[in-house]
């Protein structure tokens, strides 16, 4: 989700468009450094867009200009891993310490099987943007973007297959619970879903507002999130979406969900946790305070007794939680 150069060329296309005003025409921004010695030194022009976890330790952090982060501390310090891109890259998917895929502006994809030591490039068949990217599995995986693209592999990427819906929206967001039953959100409030790997794709358009983050824990549990603090759930696989409070008017980016707990981030700084019922319904969100005012765009979770998070997002911000998001440190630049 996520994305920023080519999103200020195509404004109704690219969600964090708003978000990004603050950052435009700051072309000199004084270095600010975040570690004490080696590593790659993160600056207040630094857009970060999607973030992923594999343990405590190991986090991957990409962004504007081809920019992959790699930490393995737990956010103390950052390496900074060859990419062999200078596209903006929008989203990540990990499956293991070593295992992971990143995609990005004008059909950019590049994967690891190291850990990041060394990104390959992999054909999208497409040139459109890719805004989002889940795997099930090392083989099994799909990409979402602009102009209702959707590309499939069922190859850990060696290959690509255009599975697109053919609908005139841009898609910012998919989860996939397996090889078959996936859901992908987008403009316009729209929510296709399919049963097939993305052969063909269902309408559960909502009717509301852009969708930017979509979460399926299961054939019957989801959630989205999107523009101005909109948060729908559904317990019965998408027939049917419920409006749910979010506690927050501002629009959010994107969603993580651990049993009954989810947390979604989005502008202005907003990191909200809300709790499930049985019934798939929201009891309570809370908006958690932080200190920074910059658009979280991207957010990470590590399951456990304490749940590992972190979120990134503008300006080198880097947010990390290891108490189930009651405190966060700053593993970037927080600018207020």
């Amino acid at each position: 989700m996520k994305k920023c150069v080519f999103t200020m060329l195509l404004c109704s296309s690219m969600f964090l468009l708003s978000s990004c005003a603050e950052d435009r025409g700051n072309r000199n921004p004084q270095s600010l450094e975040v570690q004490e010695e080696g590593g790659y030194t993160i600056h207040n022009r630094d857009k970060f867009y999607a973030v992923a976890m594999t343990s405590t330790e190991n986090i991957w952090v990409v962004g504007q200009f081809g920019l992959i982060l790699h930490s393995s501390d737990g956010g103390r310090s950052w390496q900074q891993q060859k990419s062999s891109t200078t596209d903006d890259l929008y989203a990540v998917r990990f499956l293991d310490n070593d295992r992971g895929w990143v995609v990005g502006a004008f059909g950019t994809i590049v994967h690891t099987a190291d850990g990041g030591n060394t990104w390959r490039h992999q054909r999208a068949g497409t040139e459109n943007h890719l805004y989002a990217v889940d795997f099930v599995d090392g083989n099994h995986g799909w990409a979402v973007g602009y102009y209702g693209t959707v590309i499939h592999t069922m190859n850990g990427g060696k290959t690509w297959e255009d599975r697109s819906t053919g609908r005139d929206v841009n898609l910012n967001a998919v989860s996939f619970i397996d090889r078959h039953h996936g859901w992908t959100g987008g403009e316009f409030g729209t929510i296709l879903h399919t049963r097939d790997g993305g052969a063909e794709w269902s309408d559960q358009t909502t009717g509301l507002r852009s969708i930017f983050g979509i979460h399926f824990s299961d054939a019957r549990q989801g959630l989205a999130v999107g523009l101005l603090g909109t948060l729908l759930a559904t317990a019965d696989g998408g027939s049917n979406w419920m409006v749910q409070q979010s506690g927050t008017n501002n629009t959010l980016f994107d969603i993580v969900v651990d049993g009954d707990t989810a947390f979604s981030v989005g502008e202005k700084g907003t990191i909200v946790r809300t709790l499930r019922g049985e019934d798939g319904s929201c009891l309570n969100s809370i908006a958690i305070p932080v200190e920074s005012k910059q658009w979280l765009c991207g957010i990470a979770l590590l399951p456990g007794d304490k749940r590992s998070l972190c979120a990134v997002g503008s300006r080198g911000t880097i947010l990390c939680s290891a108490d189930d998001g009651f405190t966060w440190l700053n593993r970037g630049i927080v600018l207020k």
